[in-house]
């Protein structure tokens, strides 16, 4: 087993290196399993269902998905498997009528593929996303991590890939025979392809197997908390619940981190300004009262 991280074209927005800067936007509890070490998944299936409903459709003319899933080890027992559940007068089509052996087969490959295949997402960009934080995590935080220490973390019993997604107009995108040698990464890929209105997004995709009926879960991802090089609370809950939410985890994270430097736990940038004046705010006013109690010498 083992993670490849797949290479971004010379001309794409981000670039695989290592020091890359990776952010993940969650809900509250996701932190607390990150920090006993647990990366969350989710199926590609779900994955659609709460963003992009175009998730794993096919990007790749059939009879070159077909050919590649031929040059597979075993490829019998695949298509098999693909073939399982087909009707009675479907299975005599695949039988007698290659093109549309080809459309079925392709059809199933990529239902296959959001069954099987679950991806933890990550957000590859120099600065904060407001879009990201109301999208994805309104009352919750986000983490970064760097890539080299996300690899480093990742299991060796399970196999991972990691690369960023692609964004295309996807009404005009299509793989085929006489392009596909510009799409190696692609082909049997169609997760790593998104439409134009996502850019924003600026997507990491983390990727590994599970089974067609599981749920979200969770990987155990070996001293994955080391990897923690921020976290960072939504501007999006109010002020006294965000200050109350920052101590918490500072908390936390010292029992984690004992007599190792913890990651800095900070404000939003879009807010972080506002909490800070605020803060200083608060000090000035606890110091003038305090003064204030100590000139009054009547008893209560």
């Amino acid at each position: 087993m083992a993670v490849t991280i797949i290479p971004s074209p010379s001309k794409a927005s981000i670039q695989m290196d290592g020091a890359l800067r990776l952010i993940r936007y969650m809900p509250f509890p996701r932190l607390l399993a990150l920090l006993n070490d647990r990366l969350t998944f989710t199926p590609l299936r779900l994955l659609g269902l709460g963003n992009d409903p175009s998730e794993c459709q096919p990007i790749t003319d059939s009879k070159v998905i077909v050919n590649e899933l031929r040059s597979i080890k075993r490829h019998g027992a695949f298509f098999r498997e693909l073939k399982r559940g087909a009707s009675k007068w479907a299975r005599i089509a695949l039988e007698s009528n290659a093109p549309y052996r080809n459309d079925y087969l392709a059809r199933r490959f990529h239902e296959y593929i959001g069954e099987t295949r679950a991806a933890s997402c990550w957000f590859a960009n120099n600065f904060e996303s407001a879009a990201m934080w109301a999208s994805y995590a309104p009352q919750g935080v986000a983490v970064e991590a760097d890539l080299d220490g996300i690899k480093s973390a990742l299991p060796s019993n399970r196999e991972f890939i990691i690369a960023a997604v692609r964004y295309r107009i996807r009404d005009k995108f299509r793989i085929d025979a006489g392009n596909a040698e510009g799409f190696p990464h692609m082909l049997l890929r169609p997760y790593l392809l998104k439409g134009r209105e996502f850019e924003h997004e600026k997507e990491v995709r983390i990727v590994t197997r599970c089974g067609p009926d599981q749920e979200w879960f969770h990987v155990r991802a070996r001293r994955f908390i080391r990897c923690i090089r921020r976290v960072v609370i939504s501007p999006y809950i109010d002020p006294d619940s965000a200050s109350g939410l920052k101590k918490h985890i500072e908390a936390l994270l010292e029992e984690k981190f004992v007599r190792m430097k913890t990651p800095l736990v900070e404000f939003s940038s879009i807010n972080r300004r506002f909490m800070e004046q605020r803060a200083a705010r608060a000090i000035t006013i606890k110091r003038y009262y305090a003064r204030e109690h100590d000139k009054d010498s009547v008893p209560l």
